[in-house]
């Protein structure tokens, strides 16, 4: 059983790194449309997502590094 729980929790984590980078633009393009920080334009909140991006794979990354 332990055997299939890491199996999984090792090809969640794969998809999911894999699903974010290759649907990059498409993500954060969608996420800039539901958030609207009022002390930033367009252009910062785009930059700002992608910053947030970056770290949210780095993450998922390290996740699946630990498997």
């Amino acid at each position: 059983m332990n055997k299939l729980v890491m199996f999984l929790k090792g090809f969640a984590a794969d998809y999911v790194s894999k699903y974010f980078k290759d649907n990059k633009k498409e993500v954060i393009g969608k996420l800039n449309k539901k958030i609207d920080i009022k002390f930033l334009t367009e252009q910062q909140e785009q930059q700002l997502l992608e910053a947030l991006y970056e770290v949210v794979i780095e993450g998922i990354d390290t996740l699946k590094d630990k498997k």
